[in-house]
């Protein structure tokens, strides 16, 4: 007993090690592909935002390169040979005036455009003056459209009245310069245009400073959008002498804690010879957001643009703005949920089924082997005490007789009876061994024929009587017409053997009762549509405690005697029975009883009966 339980200690901690590596095998690779996914959901996040960016500045850089490409001179609302220093509210519609591309301009983005001069004037080419009214209707422009574009011109100068549009384009060229020095030197229109010779390197220089932040990327492209610029500039004209012109820088103007509806600019500075203005293009910033959303809204159904006002942006507000104007993109992370199945889940689903049947199929193993092992056991003491009393009978008759101890012949039948029963009692008891064995190794032949069932009974009634008798008890057989007279397909020899056993049994623990009959009872039953006969085999003995009637049936094992246990016997008959008669198609069963012990023998009905 103590091995058994050393055995199934083993098995318990081999059980909770697998289970314990297991689970941390679960743990581990279900984080790992957690970890794997959200990496990949990042990755697929970033990508999507990377080419809502590129969307949205591929829509909005040909809109600012046209911008940038535009001459200074039109940023009046008209063309004239008259001195740049003449006021537009000096001009006179009989000054030979040309309209200025932009004097009927409209655009939901392009708002306004205005200029600025050294000493604070703001001015639209869509908004002339008082004066230039009546020219300005004479060249198609409604009395609608110019109310609309005074009105935002009042507007933008209120603004730029609280702002310092100069310090702002100043701070933003510093940051401009520091990001452009690597492109070129600066445009000074003095110098000679670059031939075809020279381009090279200002295109070297430019592939150079590409390499710089997305940050401020927004500022890098307007070296582009300059250069373009270069080849539209007049070098002498009514402005007179031009020095440089800056590129186009966007400028956030307002106050945005106010939240001002459009507070965002590009700005260029214009230099002479002897001031500067500052020309720009007023962007309607709720038009500008709807239109750059729309261009991305399959990819990001659900993003949002802010403004950047930071000189320098963290690097991680910097991978998500533009690179034409100082707008970040901001999105939710998209929640996925987790897939149901994936292969590592359906790799450890099935890890874990494997786990699971192996550590049952080891325990059945096991605990069939210890079973077998105690069978075994149990079958070696009682064969061992089963044979010990016939053999020692045998050896000391036999010696007595062989030796003549005895004379008397009376006696000498004695012992040879008494060696004869002995001999009778192995060979049964060997017989049931081999027979067991033969049913546990599926080898029995069992030789089925079509029989009466009183002729059954009547044909095993002489054994059954004679072995009652030798207990001093008596065999009473009973049943009704329709089960004796019913015929059964069943090996005669086997059911002989089982009834034997069983009235054996009840010669063995019920020859002391007062009752010292023993029933045989036929009847017929029909179950699940089949007709079956059944034999009760019942005496009136002391019966067995409902606390060993689930062990009767199981192979040497004997159920204890309040008396001690002097019966003899190894404790196989019923568990024999049992095996053969469901090797019949049949089945021995307990019948509880309030007095006594009865079995149930149940065999199937011949088909042609």
């Amino acid at each position: 007993m103590k091995s058994y339980r050393t055995w199934w200690l083993i098995y318990s901690l081999c059980v909770l090690i697998s289970t314990a590596v297991l689970i941390w095998i679960t743990v581990l690779l279900l984080s790992l592909e957690s970890a794997e996914r959200q990496a990949r959901l990042e990755n697929q996040h970033q990508e999507d935002i990377r080419l809502a960016l590129w969307r949205m500045d591929s829509w909005l850089a040909p809109r600012l390169a046209g911008e940038a490409a535009r001459p200074y001179f039109e940023y009046l609302p008209y063309h004239t040979q008259q001195p740049w220093s003449m006021r537009p509210e000096d001009v006179t519609a009989d000054d030979s005036l040309t309209p200025s591309p932009l004097l009927n301009f409209t655009d939901d983005i392009l708002f306004l455009h205005f200029q600025v001069d050294a000493e604070g004037v703001v001015r639209s080419p869509q908004a002339p003056p008082a004066n230039l009214h009546e020219w300005a209707h004479h060249n198609r422009m409604s009395e609608e459209q110019l109310a609309n574009n005074i009105a935002r011109l009042d507007l933008i100068r209120q603004i730029l009245a609280n702002n310092d549009l100069l310090s702002r384009l100043q701070i933003a060229e510093l940051t401009f310069a520091e990001l452009t020095e690597p492109v070129s030197e600066g445009f000074d229109l003095n110098d000679p245009m670059p031939t075809s010779d020279t381009q090279s390197e200002p295109r070297q220089s430019k592939a150079k400073g590409s390499r710089v932040l997305r940050g401020k990327g927004y500022q890098q492209s307007q070296v582009e959008l300059a250069q373009q610029q270069m080849s539209n500039v007049y070098l002498e004209g009514a402005w007179g002498s031009i020095q440089s012109i800056g590129p186009l820088i966007p400028v956030w103007l307002g106050n945005l804690e106010q939240d001002d509806p459009e507070p965002l600019a590009v700005v260029r500075r214009v230099e002479t010879g002897s001031t500067y203005y500052i020309q720009g293009i007023w962007l309607h910033w709720q038009n500008l957001s709807a239109a750059l959303l729309t261009e991305i809204h399959d990819l990001l159904p659900g993003a949002r643009l802010v403004a950047v006002t930071e000189a320098a942006p963290s690097p991680e507000l910097a991978s998500r703005m533009l690179a034409t104007i100082p707008i970040a993109l901001e999105v939710d992370f998209p929640f996925t949920p987790a897939q149901a199945w994936s292969p590592v889940k359906t790799t450890l689903t099935l890890t874990w089924l494997a786990l699971i049947i192996a550590g049952i199929a080891v325990g059945v193993t096991l605990r069939a082997s210890i079973q077998f092992g105690e069978r075994r056991s149990r079958f070696a003491s009682a064969v061992t005490h089963e044979l010990r009393t016939p053999l020692t009978t045998f050896r000391m008759y036999t010696e007595m007789l062989a030796d003549g101890m005895v004379p008397e012949e009376e006696t000498k039948r004695t012992y040879l009876t008494t060696l004869k029963d002995e001999s009778a009692r192995l060979s049964t008891l060997v017989e049931n061994v081999l027979t067991y064995a033969r049913l546990e190794e599926g080898r029995a032949s069992l030789r089925r024929q079509p029989i009466g069932v009183e002729d059954l009974i009547d044909q095993h009634l002489p054994q059954l009587a004679r072995r009652a008798e030798e207990a001093g008890m008596e065999i009473q057989i009973s049943g009704n017409d329709d089960s004796t007279r019913a015929v059964v397909e069943t090996d005669i020899d086997a059911v002989g053997q089982i009834l034997l056993n069983l009235v054996d049994n009840a010669c063995k623990y019920a020859a002391s009762a007062e009752n010292s009959t023993i029933e045989i009872i036929t009847t017929q039953s029909i179950q699940h549509q089949k007709t079956y006969i059944q034999v009760d085999v019942c005496d009136h003995g002391p019966g067995i405690d409902p606390e060993f009637s689930s062990v009767l049936f199981k192979a040497f094992h004997r159920v204890p005697q309040p008396t001690g246990d002097s019966i003899p016997g190894v404790g196989l008959g019923l568990a024999l029975s049992r095996s053969l008669a469901r090797d019949m198609g049949g089945d021995l069963t307990y019948i509880p009883s309030a007095q006594g012990a009865c079995f149930r023998l149940t065999l199937p009905v011949s088909k042609s009966s």
